[in-house]
């Protein structure tokens, strides 16, 4: 796989900024990624950006964000489900208890626009607008 991203996570690096600030400190991350899938045969590019805000920093090691969140995905083939932009709004729990290890838990609702393209022909009767709600765990580490 070919990609490309952040050398450390973008939520890390938010929270060990304003450790020792107070909240209501605003933060961006952003990161990319474009690579080759053999077993679809086609490249698939995606990219994602959070602008947000501290709501509330909890000692050393936690703290609770709320931000927007951008999303595209684009498909080199065509694929409709794989042409679209998401935008919404977000919140996360990061948790870092140790150097180089960091939890993250995060909610968005997402409103999500396919933009256009089926050059496959495989759109059908799909609506070109959803809504979408995501909840994930991600768990990270350095060494």
């Amino acid at each position: 796989m070919i990609g490309f991203g952040p050398t450390q996570s973008p939520a890390f690096f938010a929270l060990k900024n304003t450790v020792r600030s107070l909240a209501h400190t605003w933060f961006t991350d952003a990161g990319a990624d474009f690579s080759y899938y053999h077993r679809y045969a086609s490249w698939i590019g995606y990219g994602q950006g959070h602008e947000g805000w501290r709501l509330c920093q909890i000692g050393p090691h936690a703290a609770i964000d709320a931000y927007g969140v951008e999303n595209v995905s684009w498909d080199a083939r065509g694929n409709y489900f794989d042409n679209l932009i998401e935008v919404g709004p977000g919140a996360r729990i990061l948790w870092v208890p140790r150097k180089g290890w960091e939890v993250i838990l995060r909610a968005e609702y997402l409103n999500g626009f396919y933009f256009g393209r089926d050059s496959r022909h495989n759109r059908g009767n799909a609506p070109g607008q959803y809504d979408d709600f995501h909840v994930g765990l991600s768990v990270g580490g350095r060494w």
